[in-house]
């Protein structure tokens, strides 16, 4: 009899029910270690940028190309930025294990060659970019953002473009690649993408607060010595923190310059996980990040590639990152004039990004309309591209 081959749509077959817990539960253990870890890496790390900054600016290497960008950044970023780092840094240093704990090969991920896959890239861009688009324009005729008139248009471009491209690429190898083949392997379609969705929301939602001083007064004293004289800053920084405790806002006293000890990851963990807990946030981000989640996870399992989840994640963060960068949030918008309700329980219909509140919420139900209807499209033309199409990218 003649072999039957599995359809390029389906997910990996599922294996009995029981299986599952044993990968959902490595899962949440390298999401414990990553936690753990980027708290105690966090300190240490903060101490060691600061110590580089000082040393750096000491032997007169501020002017120096490369090297006096690095110290420059390494002086102005204050412990949230480091967290946020060390976070990173513990993500990518575990996955390498957990990979070998997990048995995965890349051929284990059900992950397949795709015809089709600069038109999947091209559609997601367009698709997603092209609607977080209409929504900024609408917002900007709604009174919630203004154009930003000092926008430096190249160096946002530069950036928008970069962050699509390195976010895009490293998150949907990891989230939609790895994560979600492993729970293909083991459950059926829609539970791995309900799981790992909600894994992405959760991570994404390990984001330590600005702890910048807020006051309008110190904010620009701050900007100008940044601007000016931060040879002077990254000095101090390094010989004596307390003189620079000011930089940091009140409300989060525990974490200015001189009070970073071994314990500042550990407590920073906690600000995150209190600030998470408010309901407001769970239905304005964590919705919308989960929604985010369901829609990529479910492009990749329907072309069993990731072509078009990078296409999607790559236009949704080059279009709120150029958007973010070239707008600011209007004084009707920080007066809660687009929120449901008022307080700390308010629920913003749009936030000060473009993936906050229940209008992106909605909007995204436009998008995951439009990503279905070009794998509909995608299904009729698939046959005649795998006849046309003899060799092809490896997803």
């Amino acid at each position: 009899m003649p072999t039957v081959q599995p359809s390029p749509f389906s997910a990996p077959a599922a294996a009995p029910e029981s299986r599952f817990h044993g990968p959902l539960v490595r899962i949440a253990l390298y999401l414990v270690s990553v936690l753990l870890l980027g708290a105690i890496l966090a300190p240490g790390l903060y101490f060691s940028g600061k110590w580089l900054a000082g040393l750096l600016v000491s032997f007169k290497q501020a002017d120096t190309p490369v090297i006096g960008w690095i110290a420059k950044k390494l002086t102005l970023h204050e412990f949230d930025s480091y967290y946020n780092r060390a976070f990173l840094v513990s993500a990518l240093g575990l996955l390498w294990p957990f990979l070998r704990w997990m048995g995965i090969s890349r051929n284990s991920l059900g992950l397949r060659k795709n015809p089709l896959w600069l038109a999947d890239l091209l559609s997601g861009i367009v698709i997603a970019g092209g609607v977080l688009t209409i929504m900024g324009i609408a917002l900007l005729q709604a009174g919630a953002f203004v154009r930003r008139a000092d926008a430096g248009w190249d160096s946002v471009l530069s950036q928008a473009l970069l962050s699509a491209a390195g976010a895009s690429l490293v998150e949907e190898w990891i989230f939609r690649g790895i994560f979600l083949g492993v729970a293909l392997r083991t459950a059926k379609a829609w539970k791995a993408i309900v799981f790992v969705a909600a894994f992405f929301s959760i991570l994404h939602l390990i984001q330590a607060p600005s702890i910048d001083v807020k006051d309008k007064k110190q904010r620009q004293t701050l900007t100008q010595m940044e601007k000016q004289n931060w040879t002077r800053l990254a000095t101090t920084r390094a010989n004596d923190p307390a003189k620079t405790d000011w930089v940091v806002d009140p409300s989060m006293a525990q974490f200015a310059p001189s009070k970073i000890n071994a314990g500042s990851g550990f407590a920073m963990t906690a600000v995150i996980f209190e600030r998470n807990a408010k309901p407001a946030l769970f239905l304005s981000e964590f919705l919308t990040l989960f929604a985010i989640g369901l829609i990529l996870a479910a492009a990749r399992v329907r072309t069993a590639s990731l072509w078009m989840p990078i296409g999607l994640h790559a236009g949704w963060i080059f279009v709120n990152t150029l958007y973010m960068g070239t707008t600011m949030t209007t004084r009707a918008l920080r007066g809660g004039e687009f929120n449901l309700g008022t307080g700390d329980n308010a629920v913003p219909l749009i936030g000060t990004q473009l993936k906050i509140g229940l209008v992106p919420l909605g909007v995204l139900l436009t998008t995951g309309f439009a990503v279905n209807l070009w794998l509909r499209l995608r299904a009729r033309k698939l046959p005649h591209a795998e006849a046309d199409a003899k060799t092809g990218p490896v997803t």
